[in-house]
């Protein structure tokens, strides 16, 4: 299952409201009404942290180890096949 959001907000609303774990998690640096980190940083406390978190940003050498609980991340603008090559890591690496 896929889920979609277009914000902060939607995000929060969707991991308060989804009661499964999440096996996979996309999410960009800058949501507009708040950060990829700060949503992962909650998920985290409150025991929904998905099991492989990717993150997006615009700058081709922010790194990942920077923010804990993050698997891996793409700089924008991302082709598909960074895309299905990153997702495909993080799936092997989880055996999702």
């Amino acid at each position: 299952m896929v889920f979609v959001c277009n914000s902060f907000q939607q995000a929060i609303h969707k991991v308060h409201t989804y009661n499964r774990l999440f096996d996979l998690m996309i999410t960009d640096l800058y949501l507009g009404d708040g950060k990829g980190t700060d949503l992962m940083h909650m998920m985290m406390m409150g025991n929904k942290c998905p099991k492989s978190v990717i993150l997006i940003t615009g700058s081709e050498f922010y790194p990942a180890k920077k923010n804990p609980g993050f698997d891996d991340y793409m700089a924008k603008p991302i082709s598909l096949n960074t895309l299905y090559t990153t997702v495909r890591s993080c799936i092997s690496l989880h055996n999702l």
